[in-house]
């Protein structure tokens, strides 16, 4: 038996521009089976917050600081990664989960 895929997930953090059918467009650029979620803003900015992202917001611009977030299955942070990681190292740590996680068929 094989593992399942791991999900990624992109959380917009301009949630008054980025309507579901922007970000499920601008999403499937990059590959379909990435999934986006969106909210209210005082939603977002409050997930931003529990997970440490800075926001900035401009007149027509969002900056943001720059991570990846690992969560295991249960939806625990397991690590974060910075804009300079390595998909080398970003494998390991999903093998390494996948080897920890209960009920994983490797």
């Amino acid at each position: 038996m094989s593992r399942a895929e791991p999900t990624v997930v992109f959380v917009t953090l301009d949630p008054l521009n980025d309507t579901p059918g922007a970000l499920r467009d601008y999403l499937h650029a990059f590959d379909d089976r990435i999934v986006g979620l969106t909210g209210t803003p005082g939603a977002i900015m409050s997930a931003a917050g529990r997970y440490g992202v800075g926001v900035e917001r401009g007149s027509t611009t969002v900056d943001h600081s720059a991570r990846w977030y690992l969560l295991d299955p249960a939806g625990r942070l397991v690590r974060v990664y910075g804009a300079d990681a390595t998909a080398v190292e970003l494998a390991s740590d999903l093998d390494r989960l996948a080897v920890d996680s209960p009920g994983s068929a490797r």
